[in-house]
Formats: C-alpha cells, sequence, structure tokens
C-alpha cells in the first residue's frame, strides 16, 4: 500500500472509532475523535522518520 493510501486508511478508521466512543460515552464534543487523530497523526509521523532515517 502506498504511504498516502495508509495514512488515509488509518485516519478514517480512528476517526470512526473516536466518532462511536463519543457517541457511546455522550460527549457533546468529538473529545475522543480529535485526541484519536492526533495520536493517529503523530504515530503515523514516527512511522514516515523511522522509514526515512
Amino acid at each position: 500500500m502506498g504511504m498516502a493510501t495508509q495514512l488515509f486508511v488509518l485516519l478514517f478508521i480512528l476517526l470512526w472509532l473516536g466518532r462511536k466512543l463519543d457517541e457511546y460515552l455522550q460527549f457533546e464534543k468529538p473529545i475522543f475523535m480529535l485526541v484519536f487523530i492526533i495520536i493517529g497523526l503523530a504515530a503515523y509521523l514516527y512511522k514516515v522518520y523511522k522509514d526515512v532515517a
């Protein structure tokens, strides 16, 4: 898989999980969705860094 596809799939899964968790816990604001996306982006950038270095 290409890097762009991996990033898209990762963000889509984390977005979906965060949204479902926010709905389940009945939060008014998308707290888990934002946290999961930030963690996912940080993990992906770390993976890219390790692949390049």
